[in-house]
C-alpha cells in the first residue's frame, strides 16, 4: 500500500465516527462503492426505497427481494435487510452492525469502536489499517507499527527495515542494526555492546580490533593483545617474540637479558661489563664477564677481584697502597697501618707524621715517634708535650706563659682569669684588655682602659651612663650628654628629652611614640593618642574612640576591623562576625562552628542553613519547613515518615501519598476524586466509592467518572468498559469483544464454554450466533 492511501484511509477511519453515525465497511484495496463486501454500507440513514412495513415469507426462507424485513425506527433502531442478503442493524445512533448472508459480521460500529474488512478503529485510542499481513496498527499512545516498522515512544523503543537494513532497539536495555546483506553491524544488550571491529561487556570483558591485531580482556583477571598476554595476578607475557617479559607473579620472571625467581631469591641478569649474574640465594652465586667468572661464592665461601671472605671466620681484601686487610672476626684485624684485637679492646694505628699511637685499653697508652714518646697515660696519670692530669683531682695544660691550673673543686686560674667557685667570687679579663672583679655580692669593679670604670658597693651602682640608689633613685644616659634620665620611686620618671613623663601614683602619663604621635593618659578621665599617618584614638569619661573601635561604655561599642568587626547598642542590638541579637525583639543571628546560620525573628520567621546554603529548617507565620517536613500551618502539610512514606495534604481539598515501596496514591476534595500509581490496582470497596478515580499498577490500570457513568478496567489482561448504563464490554485475550448497550437491548455474549459469540436485541431476542475463531 502507498503511504498515501495509508493517510488518507487512517484520516477517514478516525473521522468516522462523527459523520452522522455512518460506519464503514472498505477494503483498502478498492474504491469505495455504493454496497457489497468492499464497498461503505449506510447505517443509520432511512434506505431510498425501504417500505414502511414489515414481511417476511410464508416458507421461513432468508427475506430477500420484496420480502425483505424492515423496522425502519431510526435513529432509535433500525433493522433493514437489503436485496443481496445483507442485514443492517443500528441502535441509538450507538451501534450499527451489517451482517453477510452467511451470518458472518462484515462491519459494525459500537459508540467509537469501528470494525470492517481491513480496517479496525477505536478513536482515538487505537486503530488497524490495511489487508492482514500489510496493516497500519496503533495503540496511543503506547505503540505503533506496520510493515517493516514499530514504535514504541513510552518505551523509548522501535524498530525498522527497509533495503537499505533493519534496526531494533529497545532503550536503554537492548538494540541491534544489520546492514541489506544481514551482517550485523552493532548490536547492544544492557552493557553488552558488540560492531564489526569487537565487543565489550562492560565492565566486565572486551575484545575489540581487526584479527591479528585484536585486545581482549576479562575484568580483572585477562588481558591479551597482539604483543602481550596478562592473567593478572598471576603472570603475563609482555612485548615482540625476540624481546619478551615474561613472568608468574611471585614464582619465576624472565625476559631479554635476565631471570629471576623471587620465592627462591634467585636469578641472573647481564652485568655491567656485558657479562652475566647469576645468583641461586642462599647457596651460591658468580659473575661473568662475557669469558670467564670474575666472582663467586658457594655457601659462605666468597671470592673475587681483591677479595676472599669465609663467613663469619674471616677475610682478606687487596688494599691499593700496602698490605692487604685481613682478619679473624673477633679475634685479630690488621691492615695498611693498623692492627686491632677487639676482645682486648687494644690495638696500634699509624696516626700519619711517623706518629704511632698504642692503647691496652684501659691500662696504659702510649704514642712515640722516631724521637721517642709523645704523650702517654697509665691508670689515672696523662701526660703530654703540654699537659698533665690527675685525673679527676688536678691538672695544667697550656704553653708556658699561657698555662691553665686547676684544683677540683675549689681553684681554677689561667694567664687570663681566676675563679674560686665556692665564694663565688674571680675575676676575667675583658675582649675591650679590660679586667673585672667580683667579690659577690658585696663589691664588682670592671677596669675599662679607655672609659669610666663601673663599680658597685652593696646597694650603690655606678658606672658609664647609670647611677643607681637601688632601690630608690637612679638616672641614666650618655656619659658625654647633660641629659638625663631620671626617676625617683614610687612618684615621678621622667625622660631626658622630655617625651616621656610617668607619675604613678596619679595614674597619668605622657610620651612620644615611635610612629612621631604621642600619648597622653589621666586616668580614669582622659587620654589621646595622636598619629601623623592614622587617626587618633582618645577617651572622655566612658566614650573610647579608635582606629577600629568606638565605645560609649557600657552602652554602644563599634569594635574591630570592617570583617571581624563587634557592634552594639544596649538593650536593642548586639552582633559580631558570625552572630546578632536584638534583646528587645527576642531576634537573632548566628554561625555554628559547622557553618551552619541560623536566624530567628521571634515569633514571627527563623531559618537555618547549611554552609553550602541548602535549608535545615524555616518558618514563617504558619509555614514551617526542615528535610522531611513542610507545613502551611493548618492547610498543607508535607512530611515524610519513619517508614519511608511522603506524605502530602492540603486541606480539605487534596491529598498525597508516595509509599515507600513506589506506589502513589492521590485525592482531590477526599473522597470524591482520587488517582494511584502503585503495583497492584486497588479493587476495594472504599477506593471504588470515590466518584472520580485512576489507578496505574504496571501493566493494570483503572478509570472511573462519576462511578460507573464512564469506568475503564484493564486487570489480568482482561479488559472491562462502562458507559454509564448505555454501554459495558469486556476483553480477554484471543477471545472477541463481550459487550452490551443500555444492559442489553443490543449485545453480544462471548460463550466461551459453547465456543461461540452470541447476537442479541431487546435485551432477550438473539439474532445470530458465530464461532470464537470467526469474530
Amino acid at each position: 500500500m502507498h503511504d498515501r492511501s495509508r493517510l488518507l484511509l487512517l484520516l477517514l477511519a478516525c473521522v468516522a465516527p462523527w459523520l452522522g453515525g455512518c460506519a464503514v465497511g472498505a477494503s483498502t484495496h478498492a474504491p469505495w462503492t455504493a454496497a457489497g463486501p468492499r464497498g461503505a454500507a449506510s447505517w443509520g440513514a432511512p434506505p431510498a426505497r425501504a417500505p414502511l412495513v414489515a414481511a417476511g415469507r410464508q416458507d421461513g426462507a432468508a427475506p430477500v427481494g420484496e420480502d425483505e424485513v424492515h423496522i425502519p425506527l431510526w435513529p432509535l433502531v433500525e433493522w433493514r435487510t437489503d436485496a443481496d442478503g445483507r442485514t443492517h442493524v443500528s441502535a441509538l445512533l450507538l451501534f450499527a452492525r451489517t451482517t453477510a448472508p452467511d451470518g458472518s459480521t462484515e462491519s459494525f460500529r459500537v459508540v467509537n469502536w469501528l470494525s470492517a474488512e481491513d480496517l479496525s478503529v477505536v478513536f482515538p485510542l487505537w486503530y488497524d489499517v490495511g489487508p492482514e499481513g500489510d496493516a497500519d496498527k496503533g495503540l496511543v499512545p503506547l505503540a505503533f507499527w506496520g510493515p517493516g516498522y514499530g514504535i514504541f515512544p513510552l518505551a523509548l523503543s522501535w524498530f525498522w527495515k527497509d533495503e537499505t537494513g533493519s534496526s531494533t532497539w529497545i532503550t536503554p536495555l537492548y538494540h541491534h542494526t544489520y546492514d541489506a546483506s544481514g551482517r550485523l553491524v552493532s548490536q547492544h544488550v544492557l552493557t553488552f555492546v558488540r560492531t564489526d571491529s569487537g565487543w565489550v561487556a562492560f565492565p566486565l570483558a572486551y575484545s575489540l580490533g581487526e584479527e591479528g591485531a585484536r585486545h581482549s580482556g576479562l575484568f580483572p583477571i585477562w588481558f591479551q593483545g597482539p604483543d602481550y598476554k596478562v592473567l593478572f595476578p598471576i603472570g603475563y607475557s609482555l612485548g615482540p617474540e625476540h624481546d619478551r617479559h615474561r613472568g608468574l607473579v611471585l614464582l619465576y620472571h624472565d625476559g631479554p637479558g635476565y631471570w629471576f625467581s623471587p620465592l627462591a631469591f634467585s636469578g641472573s641478569w647481564t652485568n655491567a661489563v656485558g657479562g652475566s649474574t647469576t645468583w641461586v640465594t642462599p647457596l651460591a652465586h658468580w659473575s661473568t664477564d662475557g669469558e670467564e667468572v670474575t666472582d663467586w661464592h658457594a655457601a659462605l665461601w666468597f671470592q673475587g677481584p681483591g677479595y676472599t671472605v669465609l663467613l663469619p671466620v674471616g677475610y682478606v681484601f687487596d688494599s691499593f697502597d700496602g698490605p692487604p686487610h685481613r682478619g679473624l672476626l673477633l679475634v685479630w684485624h690488621d691492615g695498611p697501618g693498623y692492627g686491632v684485637s677487639p676482645l682486648l679492646f687494644s690495638g696500634w694505628f699509624d696516626i700519619g707524621d711517623d706518629l704511632t699511637c698504642t692503647w691496652l685499653t684501659p691500662l696504659a697508652h702510649w704514642t712515640a715517634g722516631p724521637d721517642g714518646v709523645v704523650d702517654w697515660h697509665a691508670l689515672l696519670w696523662f701526660q703530654g708535650e703540654e699537659y698533665k692530669v690527675l685525673f679527676p683531682l688536678w691538672y695544667s695544660y697550656g704553653p708556658e706563659g699561657d698555662k691553665r691550673r686547676g684544683l677540683i673543686p675549689l681553684w681554677f686560674s689561667g694567664q687570663d682569669f681566676w675563679f674560686v667557685p665556692v665564694a663565688l667570687s674571680g675575676g676575667w679579663r675583658n675582649v675591650d684588655d679590660g679586667w673585672t672583679t667580683w667579690i659577690t655580692p658585696l663589691f664588682h669593679r670592671t677596669d675599662v682602659p679607655d672609659g669610666p670604670d663601673s663599680w658597685h658597693l652593696l646597694n650603690w651602682f655606678q658606672g658609664a651612663g647609670h647611677q643607681v640608689f637601688f632601690p630608690l633613685w637612679y638616672r641614666y644616659g650618655a656619659p658625654d650628654a647633660d641629659a638625663w634620665n631620671w626617676g625617683l620611686f614610687p612618684f615621678v620618671h621622667v625622660s631626658a628629652e622630655r617625651d616621656f613623663v610617668f607619675a604613678p601614683l596619679l595614674l597619668s602619663a605622657y610620651g612620644e611614640n615611635p610612629d612621631g604621635g604621642s600619648t597622653t593618659w589621666v586616668t580614669p578621665l582622659f587620654h589621646w593618642t595622636r598619629r601623623p599617618e592614622a587617626p587618633d584614638s582618645f577617651h572622655a569619661l566612658n566614650y573610647f574612640q579608635g582606629e577600629d573601635y568606638k565605645i560609649f561604655f557600657p552602652l554602644a561599642w563599634s569594635v574591630g576591623p570592617p570583617e571581624e568587626r563587634y557592634r552594639g547598642i544596649l538593650p536593642l542590638y548586639l552582633d559580631g562576625p558570625r552572630w546578632g541579637v536584638a534583646p528587645l525583639l527576642l531576634s537573632a543571628w548566628w554561625t555554628g562552628e559547622d557553618d551552619a546560620t541560623t536566624a530567628w525573628v521571634t515569633p514571627l520567621y527563623h531559618h537555618t542553613k547549611e554552609a553550602d546554603g541548602t535549608l535545615r529548617s524555616r518558618h514563617a507565620l504558619n509555614w514551617y519547613q526542615q528535610e522531611d517536613l513542610a507545613t502551611l500551618f493548618p492547610l498543607w502539610w508535607d512530611w515524610r515518615t519513619s517508614e519511608g512514606h511522603e506524605r502530602t495534604m492540603l486541606l480539605p481539598l487534596w491529598w498525597r501519598t508516595r509509599y515507600a515501596d513506589g506506589d502513589v496514591a492521590q485525592s482531590v476534595l477526599p473522597p470524591f476524586v482520587a488517582w494511584r500509581d502503585a503495583a497492584e490496582l486497588n479493587t476495594g470497596l472504599g477506593f471504588q466509592s470515590i466518584p472520580f478515580s485512576w489507578q496505574d499498577a504496571g501493566d493494570d490500570w483503572e478509570f472511573a467518572f462519576l462511578w460507573r457513568l464512564f469506568h475503564v478496567r484493564h486487570q489480568d489482561e482482561v479488559r472491562t468498559t462502562t458507559v454509564g448504563p448505555l454501554w459495558w464490554s469486556e476483553s480477554k485475550p484471543g477471545l472477541p469483544l463481550d459487550w452490551k448497550v443500555l444492559g442489553g437491548l443490543v449485545a453480544r455474549d462471548v460463550l466461551e464454554s459453547r465456543g461461540t459469540a452470541r447476537w442479541r436485541v431487546l435485551w432477550f431476542l438473539p439474532f445470530g450466533e458465530e464461532p470464537l475463531s470467526t469474530g
